[in-house]
């Protein structure tokens, strides 16, 4: 994404969000903790109280600062309240308490993934947003679109109009830009992986080929020329992949410079934090016994993802994730690697992830109603470490049988922070 695009993006949010006046007050070492509590039926609880919670961090419980009620607009003295620093402060946290948060209304962020994402889905995505769209344009709900493949783009600026935003994703100048999106690459890549596989194994090759084939001579020289072109793709693919998770990591800080809360709603098919092992595992099944496949690609993404989850946490920047393909019958282990990716980026900003149901509409819908009704606590940590360490984070509802969700941690100040 251009510095121009990031700053028009910038500047159309922190226009929006300068209307909201009410304001949330903090210490300004406390950390806040976004929590959304529903029943067995999946609606959201509404009613409960600051002693109603617990939290903890690292097994160790916590004080509970402030309490807010967002959402249930029925309660209007609730949603109001303001969260306040605690009344006795330690000398060493002797600081003034700050505006550190402005209870405003939240921007949902619809995020295309272009990188991984068939075109098949693409469309069936956008058909869902265009009713969803038909659906909120009396409701003043604020919307960005973002396309992220090797790079990012502001496809639409954060807007409340429906028809500007159903116009933009029906335009052929977005559409055409899927057409040819990276994706569709990547599904060629495979098809012609496949396909040199099968002329391989159909050859006189054949015999090397099946659970019981011996690689020998010629043929164990071609399957170190197929080695080295797949090593080729994997290397490209990370390459792209790395663009992808970069992109991702200054959405988020971005954002995180605008005031209010966010949503970040990834629509992807999925991926791996390995990638090139899609091709490896195409050209192992065909022989099994080759050496030369039975490895794991040398290129791992898990670093970057972390450094995306560190800045999303940090920011209260809640990430819902939809696996765009709806139901689908792919049991493979490389089919949960890439589902495990977009549960990772769901469950630790306490988000939800999203799979196996063809109604993306309805999930478009959960991911909003997440934002509307929730609550937030605010405590100031009893480990004053400033290490840089990772802590866990649990929230519990005292006596209920509700479902708690909320972000699973934060990366403390220090020097191995981001």
């Amino acid at each position: 994404m251009s510095m121009r695009l990031c700053e028009v993006f910038l500047i159309a949010a922190c226009a929006a969000f300068g209307q909201a006046d009410t304001t949330i007050r903090l210490d300004v070492r406390q950390v806040l903790v976004p929590v959304v509590v529903t029943d067995h039926g999946g609606h959201h609880v509404a009613g409960l109280k600051e002693s109603d919670f617990e939290i903890y961090e690292d097994n160790v419980r916590q004080r509970i600062a402030g309490f807010s009620v967002e959402g249930w607009t029925s309660s209007a003295s609730a949603r109001d309240s303001v969260i306040q620093p605690p009344d006795s402060v330690s000398p060493a946290g002797a600081t003034a308490t700050a505006t550190a948060m402005r209870a405003q209304q939240r921007t949902y962020v619809i995020c295309f993934d272009m990188l991984h994402t068939s075109f098949t889905s693409f469309v069936r995505a956008r058909e869902a947003l265009n009713k969803l769209f038909d659906q909120e344009k009396d409701t003043g709900s604020r919307f960005a679109l973002i396309s992220l493949g090797r790079e990012l783009q502001v496809v639409q600026t954060a807007t409340t109009d429906s028809a500007t935003l159903s116009a933009k994703i029906n335009s052929p100048a977005f559409t055409s830009t899927f057409g040819n999106m990276e994706a569709a690459d990547f599904g060629g890549q495979i098809a012609d992986v496949t396909r040199r596989m099968a002329a391989f194994c159909s050859g006189p090759c054949s015999i090397a080929c099946g659970p019981g084939g011996r690689p020998r001579g010629a043929c164990d020289a071609e399957l170190q020329q197929i080695r080295v072109n797949l090593d080729a793709r994997g290397q490209q693919r990370s390459t792209w992949s790395e663009g992808f998770l970069a992109g991702f990591e200054r959405l988020s800080e971005e954002l995180a410079k605008i005031d209010g809360p966010h949503t970040i709603i990834l629509v992807s098919d999925g991926f791996t934090l390995r990638p090139g092992a899609e091709f490896y595992s195409i050209a192992s099944a065909c022989v099994p016994n080759s050496p030369y496949f039975h490895f794991v690609p040398p290129y791992d993404l898990q670093l970057e993802l972390d450094q995306c989850l560190k800045i999303a946490a940090r920011n209260n920047i809640m990430v819902y994730t939809i696996d765009a393909r709806g139901v689908y019958n792919d049991t493979s282990s490389l089919a949960f690697q890439n589902t495990s990716v977009l549960s990772q980026l769901a469950s630790a900003t306490g988000g939800l992830f999203f799979e196996g149901n063809n109604d993306l509409l309805q999930l478009y819908r959960n991911a909003l109603a997440d934002g509307r009704d929730y609550y937030v606590l605010a405590y100031t940590s009893t480990n004053t470490a400033a290490d840089g360490k990772y802590r866990r984070i649990v929230v519990k509802v005292n006596g209920k049988a509700h479902g708690v969700r909320a972000k699973q941690g934060y990366w403390a100040e220090g020097a191995t922070s981001p």
